[in-house]
C-alpha cells in the first residue's frame, strides 16, 4: 500500500476507534467465542414499517448527537464498487483477543474485504513500529489448510476471499496492554439486501 493508503486506514481505523462509544457490542453473531465485536454502518430495521436503521445504540447518539454528527463525516476515501446492489452496508470491527469458530459469513456477496493491522488501544491509530505489536492471532481457512499469520505480516493485510463459501475463523492475538489486532470486513446482511433490492 502506499503512504497516502495507509494513511487513510489509519483515519479509518482512529474513526472506528471513536465511533465504539456510540456502539453496542454485537452479542448476537453465533460465530462469536471471544473479545469485542461492533459494526457501523446501515442494517435491516426491528421497527415496524421502517426498512432500515443504523448500528449503533440510539440513547448513547442521542446524548451527543453534535459529536457523533461530526464524527460521521469524517472524510474517508476508500474506493467502493458502483454495481447498485453490490455495496457493503457495514463495517464490521474486531478487536481486544478476538476469537470465533468455524463458520461461513451468511451476507449478501460471495465474497469478504477484510483488513488487519495492529492499533493502540486507546486511540485506535496504527502501530507501524513492530517492537509495540502484540503476537498471534490467526485467519484460518481449515478446508483448504491454510492460515494466516496476522502478527507476523509487517503493515496493513488486505485480503479478499469467499466468505460465503469458505469456512474460516480467527484465533485471537496474545495480551498486550497497549496494542490490540483490529479487524474490520466490510459486509452487507442478505436481510438488508432483500429489503433494499
Amino acid at each position: 500500500m502506499s503512504e497516502v493508503e495507509v494513511n487513510q486506514r489509519d483515519e479509518l481505523s482512529q474513526f472506528l476507534f471513536c465511533q465504539k462509544r456510540f456502539t453496542k457490542p454485537i452479542p448476537t453473531n453465533g460465530a462469536l467465542l471471544e473479545g469485542f465485536m461492533f459494526a457501523i454502518g446501515w442494517r435491516k430495521c426491528s421497527t415496524k414499517n421502517e426498512k432500515f436503521g443504523l448500528y449503533g445504540s440510539v440513547g448513547k447518539i442521542e446524548n451527543a448527537k453534535d459529536e457523533w454528527g461530526n464524527r460521521v463525516n469524517y472524510g474517508g476515501n476508500i474506493p467502493a464498487n458502483q454495481g447498485a446492489c453490490e455495496f457493503a452496508s457495514a463495517l464490521t470491527c474486531t478487536m481486544n483477543g478476538f476469537k470465533n469458530s468455524p463458520h461461513l459469513d451468511k451476507d449478501a456477496l460471495l465474497y469478504a474485504l477484510g483488513w488487519w493491522f495492529q492499533a493502540d488501544k486507546r486511540t485506535g491509530q496504527i502501530q507501524r513500529d513492530a517492537s509495540t505489536w502484540c503476537t498471534g492471532g490467526k485467519l484460518i481457512l481449515p478446508k483448504e489448510h491454510f492460515w494466516i499469520d496476522l502478527s507476523a505480516c509487517h503493515g496493513l493485510i488486505q485480503i479478499v476471499w469467499a466468505s460465503s463459501t469458505l469456512v474460516h475463523y480467527t484465533d485471537p492475538e496474545q495480551d498486550n496492554k497497549s496494542t490490540t489486532l483490529v479487524g474490520m470486513s466490510a459486509q452487507c446482511s442478505r436481510r438488508l439486501a432483500k429489503t433494499m433490492c
